[in-house]
């Protein structure tokens, strides 16, 4: 008989498949959360920009803290009148409550103010995309339509807007229009080029105190003033006369022919011309054009020439009418260049031997690149390297809603000149959402293009690597 006494061998209990499949669960997600760690960490902070070395910091963009996203910008100089002699830097903007604005500032920093937008005596609320000034007329793109403030009187636009800007300035901030020195609206002129992360934390809140003439606002709610008033609000209020905010008034407007994203005044040593151009994505086959180098070209830049005793500042086409053989008055294209996908912005220049224009492509909350090419005759504008309009698109361009006879519309063999690799000088790789360019022959004393983004923008800046608060210049080089 065995020995019952004996002791059995302890048998292990196994370890159950849901603890490996518990440890399994968690191994995945910690390593999901440390990949996503890592990439905030390279997104936000580990990014650099080594072509931003050859740029220098200019304007603060300003706006952004009232809600302002960035559109446009233009650079000119008055050569009469009271600003003659000063370099300004026009910034169009939308902001949130579906108005628009052009902000003023000196190209040294010196914040001037803003103007409003207003069309048949009715505040302007289409939404702007770009702007473009000369000696004597503005141009506003918005949606397929150019809005004009034209006038036969040298510089009186554009000293129109500067001095409404300091008017409505000197209403808004009195006691800053007495003080300015220069100084508020720009941070280390001509600075390098510095990285700037981006925050969501820039914006004021409630709890910020406001002081005020009469009083201040502490956590939000006013607080009554010595004198028994509210605050903001004047004893004598009733007796001063209410200020009228200074706008500036489209005088007419004419039909893009194409959607009117970017808008661009080159202003030669012989002739003047305006750029309209179209933002298009490389799946939009509209215009999509192949050139005889093997790019492939998807969206339209139209040249039109200046003329400043014409209506809307250029020539306009003869014998053209509407549908009910009416005459009318449409600006004349001079020639057409395709252009590569996300264009957003251009500048032409011409310093020294060169002359070239410049592209910024949008590639989204990643980049953008601004690229240079030869817009001589050896390049963009040879012509062995253009086409008709008719053998890319099928058809001899036609205006829109213009009319040569009565039922016959008005249309034009124009010639399309390919922007291309074949004619590229160089390209530089800088941060997000760079949305317009403009042209200054004063600053650095020879050409340079002025860089305006939209990252720094409410709905922008948490998803880009870096909200750009500044516009940027570039010196340009000879290739």
């Amino acid at each position: 008989m065995e020995n019952e006494n004996e002791q059995q061998p302890v048998q292990e209990q196994p370890v159950k498949k849901e603890h490996h499949a518990l440890i399994a669960t968690l191994t995945a997600v910690l390593s999901v959360v440390l990949a996503v760690i890592i990439f905030l960490v390279m997104w936000y902070w580990a990014d650099t920009y080594p072509d931003m070395d050859d740029f220098k910091q200019s304007v603060s963009i300003p706006g952004l803290d009232e809600g302002a996203t960035p559109a446009g910008i233009e650079v000119f100089s008055p050569t009469t009148g009271t600003y003659s002699g000063t370099e300004y830097c026009f910034i169009a903007a939308n902001m949130k409550d579906g108005s628009s604005r052009i902000y003023v500032t000196t190209s040294a920093g010196e914040y001037c103010g803003y103007v409003t937008l207003s069309l048949d005596g009715e505040p302007f609320e289409e939404g702007i995309n770009g702007i473009a000034l000369d000696n004597y007329t503005m141009w506003v793109a918005s949606g397929t339509t150019i809005y004009v403030d034209h006038s036969s009187t040298n510089n009186s636009v554009i000293n129109d807007i500067i001095t409404k800007a300091l008017e409505n300035e000197e209403h808004l901030n009195p006691s800053a229009a007495e003080e300015s020195d220069g100084e508020d609206g720009v941070e280390e002129p001509n600075a390098d080029y510095t990285d700037e992360v981006a925050t969501v934390a820039d914006e004021p809140t409630a709890s910020d105190v406001v002081e005020d003439i009469d009083g201040v606002i502490v956590d939000g709610e006013d607080v009554e003033a010595e004198d028994g008033t509210e605050d903001g609000q004047s004893s004598d209020d009733e007796d001063e006369e209410e200020y009228e905010f200074q706008s500036v008034e489209f005088t007419g407007s004419f039909d893009a022919n194409c959607n009117a994203d970017f808008i661009f005044f080159y202003y030669g040593s012989s002739n003047n011309y305006l750029y309209i151009g179209e933002t298009r994505a490389s799946n939009d086959s509209t215009r999509k054009a192949v050139t005889a180098n093997g790019d492939t070209n998807y969206g339209l830049l139209y040249e039109y020439q200046e003329n400043n005793s014409a209506t809307y500042g250029l020539y306009n086409l003869s014998n053209s009418y509407d549908k009910d053989g009416n005459s009318v008055t449409v600006p004349k294209i001079n020639r057409i260049f395709s252009i590569p996908a996300n264009i957003t912005g251009m500048a032409r220049t011409d310093y020294g031997t060169t002359n070239e224009i410049a592209l910024v492509q949008d590639n989204g909350y990643v980049s953008s690149t601004l690229s240079v090419y030869d817009f001589s005759s050896s390049g963009v504008t040879k012509s062995s390297g253009r086409s008709t309009y008719a053998s890319l698109f099928g058809s001899n361009f036609s205006y829109a809603g213009v009319y040569q006879t009565a039922g016959t519309s008005f249309t034009d063999s124009l010639y399309v000149y390919p922007v291309d690799s074949a004619s590229l000088d160089y390209t530089y790789t800088i941060p997000a959402l760079a949305n317009d360019l403009a042209h200054s022959n004063n600053t650095y004393g020879n050409d340079s293009i002025y860089v305006l983004f939209r990252s720094a923008a409410s709905g922008s800046k948490a998803l880009v690597r870096q909200a750009t608060k500044n516009v940027y210049t570039l010196k340009i080089r000879e290739a």
